[in-house]
């Protein structure tokens, strides 16, 4: 069944360098206020004119639908079902764009025939939700008699619908306990004059255990790094626990302080990731449980590219891991990934090829950041971003790193592909300091895949690969 897109909708909301945060910056620039012009009415003889017109907002004779986002989004699936056309225009919050597609007669016309395609409805499953940044979407998986989907309605943090699309099925994942033998604790640190929360792990029993700091890649990521029901780091968090070494995972600043990253024409890398992953190593090394004299961090894809740059402040660290972690500056591969994202379903649409024709604009400038005006936010930051960004040389930085480095990456990896492992074993494959390995069956989640890479596999619940564990815990206890 081939997927729709009504406005600002499919949002993965991750991280990496521009990686799994990729799919949400291309579905924001592919906004639009009208449907694909392949999939009109006279082209599915669709008979719409029985369906009354749609009447202006502010002549409303419903009720705005009010409760949580959950709530809300079950009253709007079962008018898209019911094509209650009026009430789906008049009694629901949106914002301007996803407003503006909901009063369209191509919109309509799309609900009209994906009910067609789908059947008669036999059962509405348990909504769950995914966090993405502010945003929130909620997932809500439906049975009917021809085909199962689910359907994906995203919110703003004043609850606007911003986003609305059907989705490949897939049920509410089984919530994971956490095991027996562990425990988790909450602590704060301050950096740059903010507070951060956070979660270490460590085994039950009192000891001095080593602790790794899990630093996150680009977008606004939670402490877990959730992305769908998937979180890689509470995965790592929980195995190396059982293993014996402790962890601390905190919120990323630009999740707990959007409005504030987001204006700061002075943002850099250093705001971003560096100072809070210094700032968290610091406070964990003086906690009660942790051997001090054997701190490691581990940075997955932007946090893996920074490595270099927070090992040169964080002399005392015994080690560090790079997972999934990019060589080279995002103007020599950014194209890559927009452009297979473009091109999973082998066709190119005119506003995907518009959207991509923008980008190519935008990567130009972040190429030569000197010449962005000053108040333009380029790929989501503004030229202060850039400048920092350009100056930087992973590889030639990394050369300075007097500590043990283990660099893991998964072969299935479309985001950061094997190009950048490679890069980074071509430069030091004769340090003995360095240690690499891949994974044939592994995505940019560490965790397995069959096939070719696509997107849409991070949405099936899964775990990191016990692999991957193993080898990083054998990495700290090795040190």
């Amino acid at each position: 069944m081939k997927k729709i897109i009504f406005v600002c909708i499919f949002l993965l909301g991750m991280f990496s360098l521009t990686g799994c945060n990729l799919q949400k910056e291309k579905t924001e620039n592919l906004k639009q206020d009208k449907v694909d012009d392949t999939l009109i009415a006279k082209d599915l003889d669709v008979n719409t004119e029985a369906k009354p017109s749609v009447i202006p907002l502010e002549e409303s004779a419903y009720e705005i639908v009010t409760g949580d986002n959950i709530t809300i989004a079950f009253a709007f699936v079962k008018d898209v079902i019911e094509e209650n056309f009026d009430k789906l225009t008049q009694s629901y919050q949106y914002d301007k764009l996803m407003k503006e597609a909901m009063n369209q007669s191509d919109t309509q016309k799309m609900i009209i025939y994906y009910n067609k395609q789908c059947g008669a409805l036999k059962e509405i499953m348990d909504a769950y939700i995914i966090n993405s940044g502010t945003n929130q979407q909620v997932m809500i998986p439906v049975k009917f008699t021809n085909t199962d989907i689910n359907y994906c309605i995203v919110f703003d943090q004043n609850q606007n619908i911003i986003g609305f699309t059907y989705t490949d099925y897939s049920e509410k994942a089984k919530d994971k306990k956490i095991p027996n033998n562990i425990i988790e604790r909450e602590y704060t640190f301050q950096s740059d004059e903010l507070e951060f929360a956070g979660t270490l792990t460590t085994p039950k029993e009192e000891g001095n255990y080593p602790v790794v700091i899990l630093v996150h890649g680009s977008g606004a990521n939670d402490r877990d790094e959730t992305i769908y029901q998937n979180k890689p780091f509470r995965d790592i968090a929980w195995a190396l626990a059982e293993q014996g070494i402790a962890s601390y995972r905190y919120d990323k600043r630009t999740f707990l302080y959007p409005d504030i990253t987001a204006s700061d024409k002075s943002f850099t890398v250093y705001d971003e990731t560096i100072n809070d992953a210094v700032a968290a190593a610091k406070m964990v090394s003086g906690l009660d449980n942790i051997d001090k004299s054997r701190v490691f961090i581990l940075g997955h894809s932007l946090g893996g590219y920074l490595i270099p740059r927070i090992a040169e402040l964080t002399p005392d660290v015994s080690g560090y891991i790079m997972m999934a972690s990019p060589a080279q500056h995002m103007k020599y591969y950014i194209m890559d990934q927009y452009n297979f994202l473009v091109n999973e379903d082998g066709v190119v649409t005119t506003v995907e090829q518009t959207s991509l024709d923008a980008i190519k604009k935008q990567v130009k400038l972040i190429k030569k950041p000197d010449t962005i005006p000053e108040n333009s936010i380029i790929l989501g930051a503004y030229k202060n971003y850039w400048v920092d960004f350009n100056q930087y040389n992973a590889i030639k930085e990394a050369k300075n790193m007097k500590k043990s480095i283990l660099v893991l990456q998964g072969e299935r990896d479309y985001q950061v592909t094997m190009k950048q492992f490679n890069l980074w074993k071509k430069a030091f494959h004769n340090d003995d300091k360095w240690e690499f390995k891949s994974y044939k069956f592994l995505n940019h989640l560490m965790m397995e895949g069959k096939g070719k890479p696509s997107s849409m596999e991070y949405k099936n619940a899964s775990s990191v690969d016990q692999t991957v564990l193993l080898d990083i815990a054998d990495f700290i206890n090795k040190d």
